[in-house]
């Protein structure tokens, strides 16, 4: 954004676009394994309701101050990737949970923890 080109300002976003597709389109079967039958869809619009506000809202005001405090979007781009390096890092922590039915008929199965460590 700061090369003043359209055309490297358009790869970029295109080259985001793309690495965006591919986080989106596994995201709502990843998140449908997450949790249990009885609480599947509380659990997933909560939780990506919260994710939402606390990546989405304040995101723009970190990126603002940011611009403010360094007086370059190079802080930004180092701000953006350490949001990955954590959101990998949780990621990382997640159960995999690969042939465990989704249906109401396997809630002890489905209930077992998501996150490593946990019962």
């Amino acid at each position: 954004m700061n090369t003043g080109s359209p055309w490297l300002l358009f790869l970029g976003v295109s080259l985001f676009a793309i690495g965006n597709g591919f986080t989106y389109g596994q995201q709502a079967a990843y998140f449908a394994e997450l949790f249990p039958a009885s609480i599947r869809y509380s659990g997933v619009s909560i939780t990506y309701a919260i994710g939402a506000i606390l990546g989405g809202a304040f995101a723009p005001m970190i990126a603002t101050w940011l611009v403010q405090e360094t007086g370059t979007a190079t802080s930004v781009a180092f701000y953006i990737a350490g949001v990955m390096v954590v959101a990998f890092a949780a990621t990382l922590l997640l159960r995999d949970r690969t042939g465990i039915p989704l249906g109401p008929d396997h809630e002890a199965e489905q209930s077992r923890g998501a996150v490593y460590g946990m019962r």
